[in-house]
């Protein structure tokens, strides 16, 4: 017993007997020392007292199991409550001693402190979840493999199977999952250099492609170490980052710098066509000028009459040539029309059938149903003649030109990624209508097909060609909105196809919406069905319209409309009151209001003074939605005289004028051509400031101002004339073909715009219209603004549209694009398209440059 009570009291662990019902009966020393209590203490407490209550019924099923026969001892691990109030861990052995009946009497427990374990296993731990969470989260794969490259990975993370497919366990129990999934291009590259790794101990950064689990290419940064483990023996660690958009971005970069460079170069190239012709006409327009005052001096059917004649008709067929650089340039208005592009090409057939000659069969195959597109007939004309004529040269023994009309649906799948347009996959697609020009004849190799719509490039002999034909082609497609493809090989002839952007029969025009508020409309007519008709198609077309049945609710309607209208539109016969008298009250009421009058009878026009109704028009029943419109929106765009009264008609020989033009000979011919119609030229100078000072000195009734001279242009003398000498009408004489130079010309008061290539006597036209107090406008100038009136003033940029120019000039496609605003592709195709129009721009690209040029994005 004695050396039994020496071994309980010396043991170095705790060293307990326990009554069955938890009361400590006897303890040791290091028990105490364990659980902070004297051994005079302990005996006063139970098991229960000092277990921490989370493990308690741990410990307690575990005496019961034992009490009841079921096991003989048990050990857990559990907390004790420590007298100083902290925990402790211990390692609890615990066993029954029965009576000699075989009765429990007691419990021997042995006690091992292991806080020091524990704390240590739960940094371990820790530490563990630490680096996993930190590896796991990572955006970034990780790997370990054997140095032996024919062992699978040892370890890999998570991210591996979003980024490339294939679970971590693949990768741990595969040892060939690597070679055969990296990109054939780049797997002898990709080997060799892990080989290396291994070999050399020198760290490796590469970048190459997997062909994930999908069938998607991945493009990753691999950077690989050889390290070594805790018993010193070498293994690989690698970080595999994901940079598939990256490099998809740099190719897209380097697409998209490629064709801004190319738009560059053709942007420079316009720039140079549009100043060729600006002084290629001012030639013209000396020599159509000398031959006009020779003609009037010369006896006809003389032989100085003849010449002169042919001098003319020289200058007036040199004249296209300056139309196609302007074409080429895109700086020559399109006067766009509603056409069937079937009829068009039948109509343009009969021309064709002279040009081309005897020896070449025409054939032509119209669609099967009518194709519309928003063309200029005139410019498709002439395109179709320019294709025809380079067949024609293609086939000089004779051969067939097949000419074919068709309409296709292009996705952004079938589009080509780059046709000769420099459009690319996400512009051309959409609805189109299809003109192909086939021909048998020679052809064209890769070299010549490549460039055959460069400007002044030909392959005809010198002085056969001007090699401004297909280029002046390209010009017009796209200013039309649409683009060019060319099949063509040598020996098998050559098929240009052109496409333009199909149209419905009534193009209906959604009009984007802008912060401006819409144009108020009070709309009288006293048909139904009349009534409904016009309603929907202003409202379509982005207007306000309030509408009356007649005269009297028109007036009632008028007190109602919080702000004031910008236009009637009423017809002349209605009951109670006519549209004539209605007209009357609104000018009364509101007289900035415009004046558009309908009506079925073919002798009733209004009889009211133009200054009493301001702007007005006419339109006669029946008519049609786009006649209505292209009339609503010139009334509504065109320019008003409001500072001068309107005159009477005024007869040549009254009109007095100062003439300016910096072209010594446009001068001189011009000045006389006038002076022999009866014009009083009262003065001829060659500079802005000398006009200006002219003006005001004279006060001439109109002034012939050339837009491009020196210190300023004609558009400013027009803009300081209307302050210093309003009386004088400002008619702008010019080369350029812009209807966006017309505007800014009317915005600043000019009352005439003339081009250099009309004939001379509509000079004198021009005058003698603005000295009566008129407005002149070249017909070329006028179709295409009121084309372009038609479809609304352009907006400026939304924010959507900037928000995806703004990503797009940072690299990014579409679908990248659509990812980072949370829309659809085909939401940012439609406004990437929106703001291409708005800023004139053939492709993607331009409306990017064109953007940041003015400033609409960063």
């Amino acid at each position: 017993e004695a050396r039994f009570r020496s071994f309980f009291e010396s043991a170095p662990i705790g060293e307990a007997i326990v009554g069955l019902d938890g009361r400590f009966l006897e303890v040791n020393n290091a028990l105490c020392e364990i659980v902070g209590y004297s051994e005079a203490e302990l005996p006063a407490m139970t098991f229960q007292d000092i277990t921490h209550p989370d493990d308690l019924d741990a410990d307690l099923e575990f005496v019961r199991q034992m009490l009841a026969g079921e096991i003989r001892i048990y050990q857990m691990e559990k907390r004790y409550l420590h007298k100083g109030g902290h925990m402790v861990w211990v390692l609890l052995s615990v066993s029954l001693v029965r009576s000699r009946a075989g009765t429990p009497s007691y419990f021997i427990s042995q006690i091992q402190d292991i806080t020091e374990r524990r704390a240590a296993e739960e940094e371990l731990r820790q530490a563990e979840l630490r680096y996993r969470t930190l590896v796991e989260q990572l955006p970034l794969g990780m790997y370990i493999r054997p140095v032996d490259m024919s062992l699978p990975n040892i370890y890999a993370s998570p991210q591996v199977e979003p980024m490339i497919g294939y679970p971590p366990k693949m990768w741990e129990n595969n040892a060939h999952l690597l070679a055969s999934i990296v990109h054939p291009d780049d797997r002898e590259r990709v080997l060799a250099d892990a080989a290396a790794v291994r070999e050399t101990g020198k760290p490796s950064r590469d970048e190459y492609r997997y062909i994930a689990r999908d069938g998607r290419v991945v493009w990753v940064q691999d950077e690989t170490f050889r390290l070594l483990d805790e018993h010193g023996e070498p293994y690989v660690q690698g970080f595999l980052l994901d940079i598939t958009e990256r490099k998809n971005a740099e190719a897209e970069r380097d697409r998209l710098r490629e064709e801004l460079h190319d738009a560059q170069k053709l942007e420079a190239i316009g720039r140079l066509a549009g100043g060729v012709a600006h002084d290629f006409n001012n030639m013209l327009t000396a020599i159509k000028g000398y031959s006009e005052l020779l003609l009037d001096g010369l006896q006809p059917g003389t032989r100085l009459h003849h010449e002169a004649e042919q001098i003319r008709r020289a200058a007036e067929q040199a004249s296209s040539l300056p139309e196609q650089l302007l074409a080429f340039a895109r700086k020559q208005p399109l006067a766009a029309k509603l056409v069937d592009v079937n009829t068009l090409v039948a109509t343009a057939s009969v021309l064709l059938r002279h040009l081309i000659g005897e020896q070449i069969e025409l054939i032509t195959i119209p669609a099967p149903h009518p194709a519309f597109a928003q063309v200029d007939p005139d410019r498709i004309e002439q395109l179709l003649v320019n294709l025809a004529l380079n067949a024609r040269d293609a086939m000089p023994t004779g051969g067939s030109l097949t000419i074919a009309t068709s309409t296709t649906e292009i996705t952004a799948e079938t589009a080509q990624d780059h046709d000769e347009t420099g459009a690319d996959r996400d512009e051309v697609a959409g609805s189109y209508v299809v003109v192909s020009v086939a021909d048998d004849g020679e052809g064209m190799d890769a070299e010549t097909r490549e460039r055959a719509f460069e400007p002044f490039f030909t392959t005809k002999p010198q002085g056969k060609g001007s090699g401004l034909g297909l280029a002046s082609v390209h010009g017009t497609v796209s200013q039309s909105g649409g683009f060019v493809r060319v099949e063509s090989e040598p020996g098998r002839g050559t098929t240009v196809r052109l496409y333009f952007p199909a149209a419905a029969a009534v193009p209906v025009e959604e009009a984007e919406p802008h912060s401006e508020p819409a144009l108020v409309v009070l709309l009288a007519e006293d048909e139904d069905i009349v009534r409904e008709l016009v309603s929907s198609v202003l409202e379509r077309e982005g207007f306000e319209v309030h509408a009356a049945r007649d005269g009297l609710e028109a007036l009632e309607q008028l007190e109602r409309i919080d702000r004031p209208i910008d236009l009637l539109v009423t017809d002349l016969v209605m009951p109670r009151m006519s549209g004539q008298e209605l007209a009357e009250r609104v000018a009364e009421r509101q007289p900035q209001a415009r004046t558009v009058f309908i009506s079925g009878y073919s002798e009733e026009s209004p009889t009211l003074e133009r200054g009493a109704l301001g702007e007005s028009a006419f339109v006669r029943k029946p008519f049609s939605p786009s006649a209505l419109v292209q009339t609503v929106n010139s009334v509504i765009t065109r320019t008003r005289s409001s500072s001068r009264p309107a005159r009477p008609n005024v007869d040549a020989d009254q009109v007095t004028c100062v003439i300016a033009d910096d072209h010594p000979a446009v001068l001189d011919s011009v000045s006389r051509y006038l002076e022999m119609a009866g014009i009083g030229v009262v003065a001829r100078v060659s500079r802005a400031d000398e006009a200006l000072r002219e003006i005001e000195s004279h006060r001439p009734l109109t002034a012939l101002v050339d837009i491009t001279m020196e210190p300023f242009n004609g558009i400013e003398v027009a803009r300081r004339a209307a302050v210093s000498s309003p009386e004088t009408g400002i008619v702008l004489y010019t080369g350029h073909h812009d209807h966006a130079l017309l505007r800014e010309a009317l915005d600043a008061g000019a009352r005439g715009f003339v081009l250099k290539a009309t004939p001379l006597s509509e000079l004198v036209t021009a005058l003698g219209t603005v000295a009566a107090g008129g407005t002149y406008v070249d017909a070329l100038l006028a179709s295409a603004l009121a084309a372009a009136a038609t479809t609304a003033p352009l907006p400026a940029l939304t924010k959507r549209e900037r928000q995806i120019l703004t990503l797009l000039s940072g690299g990014m496609t579409n679908e990248k694009a659509a990812k980072e605003l949370g829309i659809s592709a085909e939401t940012v195709q439609s406004h990437v398209r929106n703001a291409m129009t708005k800023l004139d721009a053939d492709t993607r690209t331009q409306a990017v440059a064109t953007a940041i040029r003015q400033a609409l994005i960063s």
